[in-house]
């Protein structure tokens, strides 16, 4: 009996580690959305076998990221533009209430350290991509953690895994501005201005959707 347990937690290991590497491939970009995926060649590149690899696919398509086709075999879910802005209206509404709760609640020295990076950025006029993206995670997080609720930090991480299927590169002219953006939100934050903090985030959030809208409008494509 000891040793199927110990069998079944090492599975489990193993399916949940095949789970966060696959899904850090494709929050990445470098599994790109539409992308068929290979079984072995996904299951080599991860250095595991197939069964937990499977399992970790199975639970990505749960999770929205992954959609089997006709054939069975599975693919980077594509994100219709329709589907991006109902995306980015709930995170308004859902990231606008974690800023409000968050007011006030997020530690001096977090909010120094991600201002002090933001700054940078803006010094440096933006900077490589995967550090504005990974700040940018880290900050929504981040006030996500001091809204105090799991609930809605689950809610906001799904919903910023879904929208990572639209390639944030499309979006490069963003980065600046989001940047001011996160500072003006972070002052709110720090004041514990409430409201202003709930009215900073669904801007951003407003701003990101309207550029979004003028680069389908000027012929761009969504993922």
């Amino acid at each position: 009996m000891a040793s199927l347990q110990l069998a079944e937690q090492d599975e489990r290991r193993l399916s949940s580690q095949a789970h966060e590497q696959l899904l850090a491939l494709i929050l990445a970009g470098e599994v790109a959305a539409g992308q068929v995926l290979s079984e072995r060649r996904v299951a080599l590149r991860l250095g595991i076998s197939r069964t937990p690899l499977r399992d970790a696919m199975r639970q990505l398509e749960a999770e929205g990221l992954l959609e089997r086709q006709f054939d069975g075999r599975m693919r980077v879910r594509v994100l219709e533009a329709s589907d991006y802005i109902d995306n980015l209206n709930a995170r308004e509404l859902i990231e606008g209430e974690t800023a409000r709760l968050a007011a006030g609640r997020v530690p001096a020295a977090t909010i120094a350290s991600l201002r002090n990076r933001l700054r940078r950025l803006i010094e440096q006029r933006s900077g490589p991509e995967e550090v504005v993206w990974r700040l940018d995670d880290e900050l929504h997080d981040t006030i996500a953690v001091a809204a105090g609720s799991a609930r809605l930090r689950a809610l906001v991480r799904d919903l910023r895994r879904e929208a990572h299927l639209v390639d944030p590169r499309r979006l490069p002219d963003r980065i600046l501005p989001g940047t001011h953006e996160h500072l003006a939100l972070l002052d709110a934050i720090e004041k514990g201005d409430a409201e202003g903090a709930a009215s900073a985030m669904r801007e951003h959030l407003e701003h990101v959707k309207t550029d979004f809208l003028a680069l389908l409008a000027r012929g761009g494509r969504a993922p």
